[in-house]
């Protein structure tokens, strides 16, 4: 008997993209106010940081890191917001 092999073309998947959307999403949802600090780098505004998240240049990367520490830090109970 001849069988088929049956392969399901599953979406291409971009964690980095992911990431970045999910990072700026996040953002949005911050103040308009939001001032953040970055080393010895400057501060920045909340639409300041989604463009650099969005520029995936070495700003928007560190953000991305940045914000992923925190949820998984999150994730394993080492910050928790008490509400």
């Amino acid at each position: 008997m001849n069988e088929e092999k049956i392969v399901k073309k599953t979406p291409s998947f971009d964690a980095d993209e992911e990431l970045k959307k999910l990072v700026i999403e996040r953002l949005k949802t911050s103040s308009d106010e939001l001032n953040v600090v970055i080393g010895n780098t400057g501060d920045f505004t909340r639409d300041e940081l989604i463009e650099n998240v969005e520029a995936g240049n070495k700003i928007g990367k560190e953000i991305v890191e940045s914000e992923l520490e925190f949820l998984k830090a999150m994730i394993e109970g080492k910050i928790y917001i008490n509400e």
